[in-house]
C-alpha cells in the first residue's frame, strides 16, 4: 500500500487530534446503525464518520444476495484525517478503521517491509536446512549398506536408529512426517536385510509403535524373507509383552498364526488372552477361538499348510 508523504515531521498534538487508543470492537456510533472495530475515541470517530458519510462509495458499500448469485461492495480506504490517515475498510453497517498519524504509516510501512524480507530469509534458510537433512540422511542410508554388505550388522542398527531419531526429534513438521514414513514402510523393509528378527523389534521398542506395526512387521518379512514360524511367534511374542491389554492385537496375531498354518502358536496366542483376561469381539471370545483350535489341531495336527489368501479370494 502506497501512502502520501507525510505533511510535516515533529508535530504536537493539539486538542482535537484522536489519540492512539487500544483496539476496540463493535462500537456503536449514536445516532446511526453504524458498528465500528477502531482504535479512534468516540469524539474521533464520530468526526471522522462525518469525514466519510457522504463518500458515495461508502454509502454504496454492501453484501447482497439474489438467488445463487452474491455480490459484494467492499469500502476500502485510506482517507486523510487530522495529522495522518485513517485506513477504513468494510461493508453494509459494520467497518474497520485504523488510524495512525503519517509518520506512523511510514514506520509501519518498513515494518512490514522488514518482516517480509525476514520471512524469505528464513524460508531460504529453510530450504538450506531441508537439504542439508536430506544430504545427511542419504549419507546415513549409504552407510548402513555398507555396514549390511560388510556384514557389520551391529553398526548397520545403530545407524538406521540414528536416522529414525533425527527425523523424530527435527524441528520442521516435513521432517517428522518423513519419520512416519520411514518407521511405518523404509524401516520394516531395511529390516529384511538382517539375519534375525531382533533389530527390528528393537527398533519398534526403541521409537514406540503401535501394536499394528509388529503385525506389519511379521507379514512383510513372511513375504519377503519365509522366516521359520519361531521366528514369527517372536515377533508377536513382542508385541503381546509391550501390549498384553491389548485384545485387538491377540486376535489379529492369532488369526496371522491361523494363515501361516501355526495352529499350535495361534492356540498358545489365544492361551495367553484368556490368562490376561481379555475379549475379542466374536461371541464366544478367545475360549470359544481356543477350542475350535484344540479340534482342529486334533484332526490335523499342530501345522497345515498355509493358507493361500489369492486362491481363497478366487
Amino acid at each position: 500500500m502506497l501512502l502520501p508523504m507525510p505533511v510535516r515531521y515533529g508535530w504536537q498534538r493539539t486538542q482535537n487530534q484522536p489519540s492512539s487508543m487500544d483496539w476496540r470492537k463493535n462500537v456503536p456510533l449514536a445516532g446511526t446503525a453504524y458498528t465500528w472495530d477502531t482504535n479512534l475515541s468516540d469524539e474521533a470517530l464520530l468526526e471522522f464518520y462525518e469525514v466519510v458519510r457522504d463518500d458515495p462509495e461508502f454509502a454504496q458499500s454492501h453484501l447482497s444476495v439474489q438467488g445463487l448469485s452474491i455480490s459484494l461492495a467492499l469500502f476500502d480506504k485510506m482517507v486523510a484525517f487530522h495529522e495522518g490517515y485513517a485506513w477504513c475498510v468494510g461493508f453494509g453497517t459494520h467497518f474497520f478503521v485504523t488510524y495512525r498519524t503519517a509518520l506512523g504509516w511510514e514506520l509501519w510501512e518498513a515494518r512490514k517491509q522488514e518482516l517480509a524480507e525476514l520471512k524469505q530469509e528464513q524460508d531460504e534458510q529453510r530450504r538450506i536446512e531441508l537439504l542439508l537433512f536430506r544430504t545427511e540422511d542419504e549419507f546415513r542410508a549409504g552407510q548402513f549398506h555398507e555396514a549390511i554388505a560388510a556384514g557389520d550388522f551391529t553398526r548397520a542398527e545403530s545407524i538406521l536408529a540414528d536416522r529414525g531419531l533425527a527425523r523424530q526429534t527435527c524441528e520442521f513438521k516435513e521432517v517428522r512426517d518423513w519419520f512416519f514414513q520411514f518407521v511405518t514402510e523404509s524401516a520394516i523393509r531395511l529390516f529384511h536385510s538382517f539375519p534375525d528378527i531382533g533389530p527390528g523389534i528393537r527398533f519398534l521398542a526403541r521409537f514406540e509403535r503401535p501394536y499394528w506395526e509388529y503385525l506389519r512387521f511379521a507379514e512383510s518379512r513372511r513375504f519377503w524373507k519365509k522366516p521359520s514360524l519361531p521366528e514369527l511367534r517372536g515377533i508377536l511374542d513382542a508385541a503381546s509383552t509391550r501390549f498384553p491389554d491389548n485384545p485387538f492385537l491377540f486376535k489379529e496375531a492369532a488369526l496371522f498364526l491361523v494363515r501361516q498354518g501355526d495352529l499350535e502358536g495361534a492356540a498358545m496366542i489365544c492361551r495367553t488372552a484368556i490368562a490376561h483376561g481379555l475379549r475379542d469381539t466374536t461371541k464366544s471370545g478367545f475360549i470359544g477361538r481356543l477350542q475350535r483350535l484344540e479340534k482342529r489341531i486334533k484332526r490335523e495336527g499342530s501345522q497345515v499348510s498355509p493358507l493361500d489368501i489369492a486362491k481363497d479370494a478366487m
